[in-house]
């Protein structure tokens, strides 16, 4: 009767066992790898679209808030306009007043920003118009002249001069008079702060 000895250590089996899950990790993973990368480079791609998505809606919020508030503006400014127009009229007639807005819209320089009207007799002023707000004056008397004050802005010293001598023109206004301006800012740009002084011809 034939025996066999096997002379070969257990580890050599052990490491042959290892060596072939080894290899059979190796090939899955060689297969697995294509549709993994491709899986990440997809995933990739929808980030950066959602992100390109996300950047273009937070573009259009913000222009969108731009243009609310820049038509809140253009309100004020109307309303401003409005009541300044309002308060004029109802201070020296509607013919006068009417004459009165129709030249100061002509002398006015592109730039120039008025923000009242002021009418004084005696000393005192019986009415004002500011931007925003709609006060309103008792009206002045027929013939005659009523003391005036123009306050507001312009954007440099040299429009501010040519404006005298249009104000002093107006067949409404007498010689008009410089009697305050200041040098200031408006929002990020410089500007003068002017105060005019003249005798309205009411009648």
């Amino acid at each position: 009767m034939k025996r066999t000895v096997n002379l070969i250590p257990e580890e050599y089996y052990e490491r042959r066992r290892l060596r072939l899950r080894l290899a059979a990790w190796g090939a899955a993973l060689l297969i697995a790898l294509p549709a993994l990368l491709g899986l990440y480079l997809w995933e990739r791609g929808q980030c950066a679209g959602l992100q390109r998505r996300l950047a273009e809606l937070a573009a259009q919020s913000e222009r969108r808030q731009q243009l609310a508030l820049r038509v809140g503006e253009l309100r004020q400014v109307l309303g401003g306009l409005q009541a300044r127009e309002a308060a004029v009229r109802s201070a020296l007639g509607r013919q006068t007043g009417a004459r009165l807005l129709a030249e100061l819209d002509r002398a006015l320089e592109q730039g120039v920003w008025i923000t009242s009207l002021e009418l004084d007799r005696g000393g005192r002023p019986q009415g004002r118009s500011e931007a925003g707000r709609g006060a309103t004056s008792p009206p002045a008397g027929q013939g005659g002249a009523v003391p005036f004050r123009l306050r507001g802005y312009a954007p440099t010293n040299g429009v501010l001069a040519r404006l005298l001598p249009r104000l002093g023109g107006m067949a409404t206004l007498g010689p008009a008079r410089l009697i305050y301006t200041k040098a200031v800012s408006v929002g990020s740009r410089p500007a003068v702060e002017f105060e005019i002084e003249a005798e309205l011809r009411c009648g």
